[in-house]
């Protein structure tokens, strides 16, 4: 597995010791899609498959992400890309719908693999589209957003410095 390491997790329940291996994100995984665009990132955690190859059609995937802070609907977000790409970038996932799990300090929020509908597809196809597609995107400069941006004003004069 390039970039990956199985761990094997151990705690506690109420049926006695519970054990998962899991799969921990190393390297960013690449999807090239159809339009060109590589989508570069990678989730915290990802339950592999495990049994004999029948099982596996069976078997469900959940990709979870560790935040820090407050819940941001652009968490839910983040994983339901995960959920919608990773059965493209990696093989072992092919042919699933992975389920979602946001994890804060003290809770969690799960995904079900419903959320990621057509509805949710066409709307990432669109905004990628968007980002990615041959004519620039509108510049919308705002202080607020320009303070984060690394690109120079000598590279963007409409940029608001302050």
């Amino acid at each position: 597995m390039r970039g990956r390491a199985p761990v094997t997790c151990e705690w506690a329940g109420k049926s006695g010791i519970q054990r998962i291996l899991s799969t921990v994100a190393g390297k960013p995984d690449l999807i090239t899609l159809p339009s060109g665009a590589v989508v570069a990132d990678k989730p915290d955690l990802i339950t592999p498959p495990d049994g004999p190859p029948a099982a596996l059609r069976l078997w469900r995937p959940t990709i979870y992400d560790v935040k820090t802070g407050r819940a941001r609907c652009s968490d839910r977000i983040q994983v339901m890309l995960y959920m919608h790409l990773a059965p493209q970038a990696l093989p072992a996932y092919a042919g699933t719908r992975p389920a979602g799990c946001v994890v804060y300090n003290g809770s969690k929020v799960d995904i079900l693999p419903q959320a990621v509908d057509q509805k949710f597809i066409e709307a990432f196809e669109y905004f990628l589209g968007v980002i990615a597609g041959p004519e620039p995107a509108w510049k919308v400069p705002s202080r607020h957003e320009c303070r984060f941006c690394d690109i120079a004003r000598t590279e963007c004069p409409e940029r608001i410095e302050g």
